[in-house]
């Protein structure tokens, strides 16, 4: 018995191949990226999470540079989460605690002036080139020793290098540093 596939037949099983195959090829750089943005947010609230459980005081640094597909990270962060997207990837992480987006000159704090600050202060966004510093601290909060998670963004245009990151911690007692690569 001879089989004879006609022209039609095998464009209609192209076209099925391609349906079924068409989401992979197409999310096949978000599915990596998304990948590689949930382990930075991960770290990083991990990372807050735990200073902040064991009440060190911590500087997290992030430089933010490319997925390696090549697509741009922006990293959107509020007092109670961090976003972090790219392309049509993007994930997403409470904050085991209140981030206060400005940095702490180090003076004595009154709630009122939190208050301002934390209005003012609304949203931190950041983007491939920049870099993202986390610290907990204990802030004098009126009179009362009280841990504080602060967060901000240096802006340094492209980045250079993927591999450049560092970290620093302030010379105090409990004092820890953390350093998350891409």
């Amino acid at each position: 018995m001879d089989f004879v596939i006609s022209k039609v037949s095998m464009a209609v099983c192209a076209l099925v191949v391609a349906s079924a195959l068409w989401p992979a090829l197409l999310y096949g750089h978000d599915a990596t990226d998304r990948v590689e943005l949930e382990d930075l947010v991960w770290g990083l609230c991990e990372s807050l999470a735990n200073a902040m459980v064991k009440g060190l005081e911590t500087d997290i640094e992030l430089s933010l540079h490319t997925t390696a597909s090549g697509a741009l990270i922006r990293l959107e962060m509020r007092p109670e989460s961090v976003m972090m997207s790219s392309g049509a990837a993007t994930v997403v992480c409470e904050t085991c605690s209140e981030l206060h987006l400005w940095p702490w000159n180090g003076s004595v704090l009154e709630s009122a002036e939190v208050e301002r600050l934390d209005l003012a202060h609304g949203t931190c966004v950041a983007v491939s080139g920049d870099t993202v510093m986390v610290s907990t601290r204990w802030v004098p909060l009126d009179s009362v020793p009280t841990l504080f998670a602060f967060a901000w963004t240096t802006r340094y245009g492209p980045a250079q290098s993927p591999a450049v990151m560092s970290s620093t911690a302030s010379a105090s007692a409990s004092t820890s540093s953390v350093v998350l690569y891409r």
